[in-house]
This record gives structure tokens, sequence and C-alpha cells, in this order.
């Protein structure tokens, strides 16, 4: 069976006179009669006001501000964390050339263990791997330094100077 647009406008039209009285449609539009005072519905009780409402939420977030300050710091922790690993590795990557194999291998599984305890959300075997790894990466970082040095030393020493007499020609 086939129902046309006409049909169907027609349709729904008379379902919506049905189910909507005219006095629903004309209060909608604005137009129509409005209801008397008498017959006007009891009105519901307001909720709480703006300042109560205010007063609430600050008396709220007063409550949880011991928890919301533990759990910026977990995430704050992590996060610094997460940055010292990535730090560490791209390091670990430039300077691959200056730093021993066994330095280079500790500090791998320092970052390995701070990953998992980043994962774990593990605050004290974090704060014990990153002071791990701040003072491995001073060992690391003097011992370069000193190469650095030493080789510095070492290309002086190989180049000799020498005093040559010369003749200014005019």
């Amino acid at each position: 069976m086939k129902i046309t647009r006409e049909q169907l406008k027609n349709i729904v039209q008379e379902e919506l006179k049905s189910v909507v009285d005219e006095g629903f449609f004309s209060r909608l539009f604005g137009g129509g009669k409005k209801k008397p005072e008498a017959a006007a519905e009891p009105a519901e009780p307001e909720g709480p006001s703006e300042e109560e409402l205010v007063a609430g939420m600050k008396k709220e977030a007063e409550a949880n501000a011991v928890e919301d300050a533990k759990k910026r710091e977990e995430i704050d922790k992590i996060n610094q964390a997460d940055s010292m690993a990535f730090q560490t590795e791209k390091q670990l990557k430039d300077n691959e050339d200056k730093i021993d194999e066994s330095s280079r291998e500790e500090m791998t599984s320092l970052v390995s263990d701070l990953r998992k305890a980043i994962t774990e959300k593990d605050l004290v075997k974090i704060d014990e791997l990153m002071e791990s790894m701040n003072t491995k990466w001073q060992e690391v970082s003097q011992q370069m330094y000193q190469e650095t040095q030493n080789e510095d030393t070492q290309s002086e020493t190989d180049s000799t100077t020498t005093d040559v007499d010369f003749e200014e020609v005019k």
C-alpha cells in the first residue's frame, strides 16, 4: 500500500489533534486566552537560590581540598617521572658513543623500572627510582666531562708549536 505525502500529512495532523488540545498550541505560540489566576496550577516550590548553590559548591570544594591536593601531587609526580624517563632515553641515544656500556645498561634498566612504576602508580618507588636516576646521571655526566677534558689535553699535547724565523719580503 502506497501512501502519498498528502495522505501522510493528513494522518499526522489527525493524530496530533487527538493527542493535544488547541489550548496547548495557542499557549505554545503565544496566542489564545490565558488561564485565569484562580484556575492556575499551584507553583512548585523553587530550588535553592543561586547564592545557596554557590555556598554549597564552596563547602564541597573545601571538603575535597585535601583529596584533590593528593590527586594533583600524584599526577604531577607521574608526569615528572614520565618526562624524566623520556629525557633519559633521549640523552642515552644522543650520547650513545660517549657513555660506557655498563652505565648505559644500568640507565636503561632504571628507565624501564621507572616506566613500570608509572604504570602501577607506585609513588614511593617512582621517587626512589628518580633519585637513583639523578645520582647515576651525575656520575655519567662527570665521566663524560672528564673524558672530554682528557681528549682536549691530549690534542693540545699532540700539536706541537715551533718557532720559525721569517723574513719580510717587499
